[in-house]
């Protein structure tokens, strides 16, 4: 949504869900273990110049571009991991999280089926797992948020569908882009979309999904319990 909000404005497009600063990173690093990201490919990847780690993410990232020579945005989910590496080696770009209600993350993630083919998501096939993968995610934004204060703006999505201008112009604003009202009609933005959110990018914003979890609320028990022994409020 946010992504949708974001490359509604003309002086943007979305790049959609790119691998290029995973790979970059690891490229970088020397590192030849399987995964992607893991402990020895952070370490060594730190050590390096990370300007040309920069500099190699925006080399990946422009074949992805409908435009050249035009700021874009780039929502892989799992950017959230690397966003101190960003903060480094993108020093202009500007990092967006979008919060979502604990509960309403957990059901989300659990109904649908991500691509079978990465390890990345194996986490979304249980309750409990994602539970715990959120809480996780929380103290590492909350590590983020200490380490490079001013960076990340964290935007809830109950706060875009409830008050949707001002906080369109939040989102704007950490961007240093002006006001446009396309921004707002973020759904007549006929680019293509490849994620389970292409259907409800397509409509103007709706409340349906507001604490869609109370109607499964007997069967998110479990997660419930996780998040709430680990501190998060729901």
């Amino acid at each position: 949504l946010v992504d949708r909000i974001i490359s509604s404005h003309p002086d943007m497009v979305s790049a959609g869900e790119l691998q290029a600063f995973p790979i970059a990173v690891k490229s970088a690093s020397g590192v030849r273990t399987r995964m992607v990201l893991d402990i020895e490919t952070l370490i060594n990847a730190a050590n390096k110049n990370l300007g040309m780690i920069g500099r190699d993410y925006i080399a990946r990232a422009v074949s992805h571009l409908p435009l050249q020579n035009i700021r874009f945005s780039d929502k892989f989910p799992g950017n959230f991991m690397y966003a101190g590496l960003i903060a480094k080696a993108l020093p202009a770009a500007r990092i967006i999280c979008l919060r979502r209600h604990p509960m309403d993350t957990v059901l989300s993630n659990f109904k649908n089926l991500f691509a079978t083919t990465s390890r990345y998501y194996d986490y979304s096939y249980s309750l409990e797992d994602i539970a715990r993968y959120y809480v996780r995610f929380d103290r590492l934004m909350r590590f983020w948020q200490k380490e490079i204060p001013g960076r990340i703006l964290e935007i809830d999505y109950e706060s875009i569908v409830l008050d949707q201008e001002n906080t369109t112009r939040s989102i704007l604003n950490h961007c240093g882009l002006s006001w446009n009202n396309a921004c707002l009609s973020f759904h007549t933005n006929r680019a293509a979309v490849s994620t389970p959110s292409a259907a409800q990018v397509r409509r103007p914003l709706y409340r349906d999904a507001l604490e869609r979890w109370k109607q499964h609320e007997e069967a998110l028990k479990p997660a419930r319990l996780i998040l709430e022994n680990a501190g998060i409020i729901v």
